[in-house]
């Protein structure tokens, strides 16, 4: 009897668990995609010690030429460089929001760039976002560019 009591126990907790994770309010939300619009529009500001402010002090991403950035400073000062060369507009459609833990989300975009030396590119992003300090931050990404078009 008292393994019973113990699994019925153990199940509603895994499932308060999963209702919090899952019933995030719509401000969490729309303050994950108010990152991404912040982030985007600092980009093409080629603004990156603001990009740098939206990510955790611990950021890592690859990017999709598998380059490893890790630490928020190593992320901005790549970013500057960057911009430095000129970089294409970005605009960016955040696919989904889903909720992980109370503090943890992950996010998925698709992203087109133009106005690059190589024209028009395209990919996607999936990054994690922590809540810290009361607000959502970006901690880890990975970014992928699809193939260039085949040439007519």
């Amino acid at each position: 009897m008292r393994a019973v009591i113990a699994t019925i126990v153990l199940v509603l907790l895994a499932l308060a668990g999963q209702i919090t994770a899952q019933e995030r309010s719509p401000a969490d939300e729309n303050a994950v995609r108010g990152n991404v619009d912040q982030w985007v529009a600092a980009w093409n500001k080629g603004d990156a010690q603001a990009i740098a402010q939206l990510v955790t002090e611990d950021w890592e991403e690859v990017s999709p030429d598998g380059t490893h950035t890790k630490g928020r400073a190593a992320y901005e000062k790549g970013l500057a460089s960057d911009f430095a060369k000129g970089t294409p507009r970005l605009s960016v459609t955040t696919v989904f929001v889903r909720f992980l833990k109370p503090d943890v989300a992950i996010a998925s975009e698709t992203w087109t760039a133009t106005g690059g030396a190589t024209g028009a590119e395209k990919g996607s992003w999936m990054a994690t976002y922590m809540q810290q300090g009361g607000k959502w931050l970006m901690a880890g990404g990975l970014a992928t560019a699809a193939p260039p078009s085949p040439a007519k």
